[in-house]
């Protein structure tokens, strides 16, 4: 896929805000959490009514690596893509970093990685943020393995939301994002 000049400097301006937000609202890494602290939270969680779900197909990114992936922690990818609606209707845009935390061996070698996301909706914007497991080399999650990471904000309408986002890699390799928001 080919971006004009003008597709260019339109990524370019989203990623540099996609790195300026994670660079804001970055915190600590390597920490584990509390096994029967992450159990209560998820039963209070369980119990918040959903206020709206939002499912959007998410283009191919278009991706730059600042550094090579499978190089120690600390490399850094950003990406953008056109998001649309079940219906194939335009419904915004997502601006993203992907950064290297930790690099697992074992039976299945991995790399952690701390997801931004910043949804650009008609709206407004809803930004979320957490850590998911890629294979070790590759920029992109592994296809029809959904990962999770929570709702940390928003603008416009989404002032103050929480929930989660889940993202499924899509054999054709788009994604598809679905938005849970609670109360």
């Amino acid at each position: 896929m080919t971006m004009t000049s003008n597709a260019h400097r339109a990524f370019n301006r989203r990623a540099i805000v996609a790195i300026a937000l994670t660079a804001l609202i970055a915190v600590p890494t390597g920490f584990a959490p509390v096994a029967s602290a992450r159990v209560n939270a998820v039963e209070a969680n369980a119990k918040r009514p959903v206020i709206k779900t939002i499912t959007l197909i998410q283009a191919k990114p278009v991706l730059k690596t600042v550094t090579e992936p499978g190089e120690p922690p600390g490399t850094l990818v950003v990406f953008g893509a056109e998001l649309r609606n079940t219906k194939g209707v335009k419904q915004g845009y997502l601006a993203g970093t992907l950064l290297t935390v930790d690099i697992l061996g074992g039976a299945v070698a991995d790399e952690l990685r701390e997801r931004s996301l910043n949804f650009e909706l008609p709206a407004g914007t809803i930004l979320a943020r957490g850590i998911s497991y890629y294979p070790l080399g590759d920029r992109e999650l592994r296809p029809g393995k959904p990962v999770v990471i929570a709702v940390i904000g928003g603008t416009g309408a989404y002032i103050g939301a929480s929930g989660e986002v889940t993202t499924t890699r899509l054999a054709d390799g788009t994604y598809r994002q679905v938005i849970t928001l609670v109360e």
